[in-house]
């Protein structure tokens, strides 16, 4: 088993999250409404709903106006909107929850306000800031679980109190497509799951938690998935399994990973967050379940 010191790694991702705090303080000041100029102002309106793993951070340049909320120009948004000809308001924010979609905050405008009858196309891929699967859990594992350990001290913490959250993000994200279907209801809406970081079957050097916790988390992960595709399909929206599409490349995948590990490589996306191959796959992925559906 390979066994490194986590302090390296912990460092990073204060820093990540430190970023994600500083973004909202500067939005609250600096940039009311998280909505970006169109990418192409002559096709189909598109819209995308999401938080960090939509945004994308910093692979290559941000997206004008999306500074503050680190959206990237390479983004799968933007790539779908470019392969496809679309009109592209993408209102994905580092840190969004259901709630931010749905109310947004001091200064920040709900991202279903960009939503209007004559939207054409929604991407939505939110709940993992509400199941606080990339922030609070991931965060305190870092902490509590080292690489190498023998212990599961995050599955101990956290376990039971997710399974009863995972019902509430469903619901919550439920909320979030009925206001969207409500605001356009002639919308083609497909939803979109998370990719993978964890593995489900052994620990790596990438991996950041014990070897049961990391297992924990991938199951976590798989959870999560179900609640968003179980919402969609209650309401017969269409879902694209970002999930079970990415098993073979999370962060122990190497050069095929689509998710970064510790420390990703400069202009190719946030730690533990989709990277440039990631957002291409998802754009790929996207571009042809539209084309497909419209076909």
């Amino acid at each position: 088993m390979f066994v490194r010191s986590p302090w390296p790694l912990l460092t990073a991702v204060v820093v990540t999250v430190a970023v994600g705090i500083a973004s909202f303080t500067t939005r609250e000041a600096r940039a009311p409404e998280p909505v970006v100029r169109p990418v192409q102002a002559s096709g189909p309106a598109y819209v995308a709903i999401g938080d960090s793993f939509t945004a994308g951070g910093r692979i290559g340049a941000l997206q004008p106006g999306g500074e503050d909320c680190l959206r990237s120009t390479r983004n799968y948004p933007s790539l779908v909107a470019k392969r496809l000809g679309y009109s592209l308001r993408d209102v994905s924010c580092f840190g969004a929850s259901t709630k931010d979609v749905l109310e947004g905050d001091t200064g920040i405008t709900p991202q279903v306000a960009a939503v209007n009858q004559k939207t054409s196309v929604v991407t939505v891929s939110i709940g993992g800031n509400d199941l606080g699967v990339y922030s609070t859990v991931f965060l305190t594992c870092v902490r509590a679980s080292h690489p190498g350990g023998t212990g599961a001290p995050c599955s101990a913490q956290f376990d039971r109190k997710l399974r009863a959250k995972a019902v509430q993000v469903g619901l919550r994200v439920g909320e979030v497509l009925d206001e969207v279907r409500k605001r356009a209801p002639k919308a083609r809406i497909l939803v979109i799951t998370y990719l993978s970081l964890m593995p489900t079957d052994l620990a790596c050097a990438a991996t950041p938690f014990s070897e049961r916790d990391v297992l924990w988390f991938a199951g976590i992960e798989n959870r999560l998935a179900e609640a968003i595709t179980a919402a969609a399909k209650e309401r017969n929206i269409d879902v694209l399994d970002a999930h079970g599409m990415s098993q073979d490349h999370h962060v122990c995948t190497g050069s095929k990973a689509w998710v970064n590990g510790p420390r990703p490589k400069p202009l190719d996306g946030i730690l533990f967050h989709p990277n440039g191959k990631g957002e291409r796959a998802l754009a790929e992925a996207v571009a042809d379940h539209l084309s497909d559906s419209t076909s």
